[in-house]
């Protein structure tokens, strides 16, 4: 028992008011706190040390003690779930309140109204003035990496593109890049490119950003032996400063697409001058990083104007995942609004055509395929799942043959043999594979779950011993993005399942695609590459996402950016 539900125990077997003794012998102590007379000494101890309690010992043994509560229990309660909620223990406040919510009804109201007023969206008056402050839960793992050129999971790219800026931005409605930190760029011939920086942008410790902060990034980039994104600079064999605020890239094959590479944030620029860091130039600053909370500061020096939030909290919470959605709340009380957005986000699963077994049969990997339909799984599963898929980039629905999965595990000779079925650990993951495994169970296919840490998903002997991985796409504004980094990047999922016919193929169509100045033809080619990988049945998409976001109808700005996060630059609190 924790130190509160001995107290609370204690103040039930009272009966005098709060401040006045109550007399207990230290059997009844012992017995009430279900213990022993030595540890019941320990925590009558403890209490007085905590200020909760005063207490008289009596003399002799059976003498009765006198004890005093100095604190009413519901206060210590919810003192006690602010205390966990603050530190990120979701599941301890939860757990606690419930506990005691028979004996005091009132506690989980006070909860909910004190959550209200410190997380979501705040408004906090100090010595320096009010500061709107948006406060939200996350889980540790969201942030393992702030390096861009080792961003794995989307919450790590919409970190850093609060920090750090790209030379370009896309522009969704034109469906090309823009100027960003550049102000104009030039291609002289197929391979040699020209960027002119813009004057006057400073990384967050004042530094000016000059040519060889652009320079030591993409040298960096080129370099780093454990960098997957070197794709993304196709063709660059050369990075020189032309002064201080012109870059060119020398290439030694043609790259139509540098300028759409170059609005990834796996491209942001660095300092050099501390040879990277966590210092960008972006419209937010880490103010702090610790084991329970990062914590930004809008950056007041932001060339494209500073963020209407002031700061942004971040508190660490193993159960954080477990919570779909936002709720963005102000501390006044307003009406609610719910804005829902469409994520373009897929949800797939990934088979792994290198690992000997029955998925090396094409006939079992089409029984999969027409066991796990996608409109059955958003019917059934619901909840955010919006939108069946049955390809990543083609919006008409792939047609199968009438042969039924029953003839085809015949015909591929499937035994009975295990399946190992691998994803995150996030509740959406684990309803997905597990509604899988109660499909592949129905129809004889025994396939095992293991759930996973990002961390562990990392590792791409982790990767290789999976039959199957269920992992989610990130498609951006521009899609042909999104894609290609599901067939280039050497960490991606599928990247490291596709049989070697399929690799030869997308090798080969995606170096004549770089060559390709035409975006309809390019796009042509990456849907090419995925009707066969569809047809081959590398992967199986299944859905894509509904977010809800609820807030006051205060807030204003709401936005969600290519990782499916509130914008942080744009959100803003009318008042």
């Amino acid at each position: 028992m924790k130190l509160i539900e001995h107290y609370v125990a204690l103040v039930k077997t009272g009966c005098a008011e709060y401040g006045q003794m109550n007399e207990m012998t230290l059997t009844e102590i012992a017995d009430c706190l279900f213990c022993t007379e030595r540890n019941a000494k320990l925590i009558l101890h403890k209490l007085e040390n905590s200020n909760w309690i005063i207490r008289e010992s009596g003399a002799g043994r059976g003498r009765k003690s006198k004890i005093a509560f100095l604190r009413r229990p519901e206060e210590l309660l919810l003192q006690t779930a602010k205390e966990y909620t603050m530190s990120g223990k979701l599941k301890k406040a939860k757990e606690l309140l419930q506990q005691y919510q028979s004996a005091f009804p009132g506690l989980q109201n006070e909860y909910n109204m004190w959550l209200s007023e410190v997380f979501g969206f705040v408004t906090e008056t100090g010595e320096n003035g009010a500061k709107d402050v948006l406060r939200l839960f996350i889980t540790p793992e969201s942030v393992s990496s702030l390096d861009p050129c080792q961003i794995f999971l989307r919450s790590e790219g919409h970190f850093v593109k609060q920090i750090f800026d790209t030379l370009f931005t896309f522009d969704s409605d034109m469906q090309e890049p823009k100027p960003h930190l550049v102000h104009g760029w030039e291609e002289v011939g197929k391979k040699q490119w020209r960027f002119f920086l813009r004057k006057g942008v400073s990384f967050h410790n004042g530094q000016p950003l000059t040519s060889r902060d652009v320079a030591f990034t993409f040298q960096r980039f080129l370099e780093l032996a454990d960098n997957p994104y070197k794709w993304l600079l196709h063709g660059v064999k050369q990075v020189l400063e032309k002064g201080p605020y012109c870059v060119e890239l020398i290439l030694d094959k043609p790259n139509a697409l540098l300028p759409y590479a170059l609005c990834d944030e796996r491209l942001s620029i660095l300092p050099a001058e501390q040879g990277g860091g966590k210092n960008g130039t972006g419209p937010f600053q880490m103010n702090q990083q610790h084991s329970g909370m990062l914590v930004l500061e809008a950056n007041e020096r932001y060339f494209k104007g500073r963020p209407y939030l002031d700061r942004v909290e971040f508190v660490f919470s193993e159960q954080a995942g477990e919570m779909n959605g936002f709720t963005i709340q102000e501390k006044q009380t307003c009406p609610e609004q719910q804005t829902v957005f469409d994520e373009r986000h897929v949800q797939y699963l990934s088979l792994n055509l290198k690992k000997k077994g029955p998925l090396q049969h094409r006939s079992f990997r089409k029984a999969l395929r027409l066991l796990i339909s996608s409109e059955r799984l958003v019917r059934e599963a619901g909840g955010h799942r919006r939108i069946p898929v049955t390809s990543f980039l083609h919006p008409s629905p792939f047609e199968w043959e009438g042969v039924s999965p029953s003839e085809l595990l015949k015909k591929s000779g499937y035994e009975g043999e295990t399946i190992v079925l691998y994803t995150f650990s996030e509740t959406d993951h684990r309803e997905d594979a597990e509604w899988i495994q109660n499909i592949c169970a129905q129809h004889g296919i025994r396939l095992t779950l293991q759930f996973c840490d990002a961390a562990d998903l990392r590792r791409p002997e982790i990767v290789q011993m999976a039959d199957i991985i269920h992992d989610s796409a990130t498609f951006y504004q521009d899609s042909e993005f999104g894609f290609l980094h599901l067939l280039l990047s050497e960490n991606s999922f599928l990247y490291q399942h596709l049989s070697e016919k399929l690799t030869q193929i997308c090798s080969g169509m995606t170096e004549r695609m770089f060559s390709m100045p035409d975006r309809c033809s390019r796009i042509n080619i990456l849907r090419d590459i995925d009707r066969q990988m569809i047809q081959e049945l590398n992967a199986i998409p299944l859905y894509q996402n509904v977010l809800q976001v609820t807030s006051s109808k205060n807030v204003k700005g709401l936005v969600l950016d290519e990782e499916g996060w509130i914008d942080l630059y744009s959100v803003w609190l009318s008042k």
